[in-house]
């Protein structure tokens, strides 16, 4: 039955659409059966597998393949690292050569996304009305300026090594008077300064730039609280259930 697209606000067939892309999800399926394991740190919420990643009714075909173009980009350059470089320091990782329109539209499509998605997974994430600016930026194709919706990166490692099978829901911290969302996605941390000033001058500089530039930070696990305390929360719950099997 056709409804409104949440994107172009027409009405159409809308997609069962992706909220996290799913080139993400086959980073972390089990071979066979095809598949991803979900655990909660909350110790009521049982343990499950899940085949597809977290969808519901909410672009139109067309308004799907526009983020289809932005994801595919994103994957190829990020993830495939095709047609970019790369040069790597100790505690941090820069991309040159990257498209700046094509990526930031991508990771604001993301954000978008997020806000507007009524799976409980994505509760935290309330734009207010940045919501319909966002809304209308995607619909123009508008990257918007660096300092606009700004998303710093960090590759997230525990003993040297990157943690590449997780998802993690987004939450909220304040700073600054910024609302900032963060959430991590196969081992990369999304952090979304969202707010009606710019971001601190001082980090700047690791937001994706019109030099085609982006920098993604490298940390351990133990030097990020809000991840520590998390995956110690994970850890009581997993090993809370397993005793009372």
């Amino acid at each position: 039955m056709p409804a409104v697209g949440a994107l172009c606000k027409v009405n159409g067939d809308l997609q069962n659409s992706h909220i996290i892309p799913e080139f993400f999800y086959r980073l972390i399926y089990d071979a066979q059966p095809r598949r991803f394991h979900v655990v909660s740190a909350i110790l009521s919420e049982r343990e499950s597998f899940q085949q597809k990643g977290l969808r519901e009714r909410l672009l139109c075909r067309a308004c799907e393949q526009k983020f289809g173009r932005w994801e595919h980009y994103a994957k190829a350059a990020f993830v495939d690292t095709r047609g970019v470089t790369i040069t790597r320091h100790k505690d941090r990782i820069t991309f040159h050569n990257l498209d700046y329109q094509q990526f930031k539209l991508f990771q604001l499509s993301l954000l978008w996304r997020m806000g507007v998605s009524t799976l409980p997974f994505f509760n935290d994430v309330a734009l207010g009305p940045h919501e319909e600016k966002l809304r209308l930026a995607l619909l123009r194709e508008d990257p918007l300026q660096p300092d606009q919706y700004p998303c710093w990166l960090v590759a997230v490692e525990m003993r040297g090594k990157l943690l590449r099978d997780w998802i993690l829901e987004p939450s909220l911290i304040r700073l600054d008077g910024h609302h900032i969302y963060w959430l991590v996605i196969t081992s990369i941390m999304f952090s979304f300064y969202v707010g009606s000033q710019p971001p601190p001058t001082a980090i700047m500089p690791l937001f994706l730039n019109k030099r085609n530039e982006m920098v993604v930070i490298v940390r351990d696990i133990t030097d990020i609280p809000c991840l520590a305390d998390t995956v110690q929360r994970l850890g009581t719950a997993i090993n809370a259930r397993k005793k009372s099997k």
